[in-house]
Formats: structure tokens, sequence, C-alpha cells
């Protein structure tokens, strides 16, 4: 084995009188020490989204709804997300969601599941 500049190459002699040659070339680079460009954590306990029947009188007050034209309810529970950017240009995301739920709220349907999780 003999190595010059970045060079390796192994000689083989086989039984036959043939010679079998390999070779590689090795890059050495130094090593650079990634850092954290951007991070950002994001956490909500809920998210409640209430979708209402339309009316002919909308109320001035959004929390003056009457609530026999609700329809539907849908919660989001405990969201985290967390990003980070790297020097190197790389990206590490994750989320968590630990609950989520779709409520039937209509007065008017009494035989259907009321909630789907």
């Amino acid at each position: 084995l003999s190595i010059h500049s970045g060079a390796a190459s192994v000689s083989q002699h086989s039984g036959a009188g043939t010679t079998v040659v390999t070779s590689a070339v090795v890059e050495m680079h130094p090593s650079v020490k990634v850092k954290t460009t951007l991070k950002l954590d994001f956490q909500f306990d809920s998210l409640t989204l209430v979708l209402y029947s339309p009316q002919s009188k909308q109320p001035q007050v959004k929390d003056e709804r009457d609530d026999s034209l609700k329809l539907a309810e849908f919660k989001l529970l405990l969201i985290a997300a967390a990003v980070k950017m790297l020097s190197d240009g790389s990206l590490n995301a994750s989320v968590k969601l630990t609950d989520c739920t779709l409520d039937d709220k209509r007065e008017t349907v009494q035989k259907a599941t009321p909630r789907m999780v």
C-alpha cells in the first residue's frame, strides 16, 4: 500500500502472472462546525374553530351567536412546532399534536356519531 498526496493504490499479484491494481482518491476536508442560524419554537394549548349555520340577522358582536345554530366544532389540543435552520443549509423541523376532535353540534341530528377523533 502506498499513499501519495491523497491517492492510495493497492497492487495484488495473482498466481497466473496478472497484476490487479485498485486505486482511490481520498479528499480531506477540514471539519466545519455546523451552527444554528435560526431557531423557532411555538406552542398552543388549543385551537378551536366553530362552524355556524347562516342566519338572516348576524349579530354585531361575535360572542353573541345563537348556540342552536352551531353545526360543528373542530379542536386541536396542545400543538407544538419547532424549526431549526443550520449554517450548512439544512433544516430540522418537528410538529406535535396531542389531540384532534371534530364534534357534530347539530341539534336536529340524533342518531349520528357526535364525535370524531
